[in-house]
């Protein structure tokens, strides 16, 4: 059962730093649209709506994996 911790701690990690790095992209972007034209289009909307779900799909399973991982150490 060490190795699915480790394993499971890993896919966490991993998921955790490919949320950080889209946060990172979002705030980029973000920052950017708002120096443009001070204001927020309609395509800058939906194009980080359906990214920012697919986000928040990944944290959950981050965050499963990561307790999973943790019951395990016991």
């Amino acid at each position: 059962m060490d190795w699915l911790r480790v394993v499971l701690g890993l896919i966490s990690i991993i998921l955790l730093m490919i949320l950080f790095i889209q946060t990172f992209r979002f705030k980029k972007e973000f920052k950017e649209a708002i120096n443009d034209d001070r204001s927020i289009s309609n395509i800058f909307v939906n194009k980080w709506d359906k990214k920012l779900s697919k986000g928040l799909i990944l944290g959950v399973v981050a965050v499963i994996f990561g307790v999973i991982a943790i019951f395990l150490s016991y």
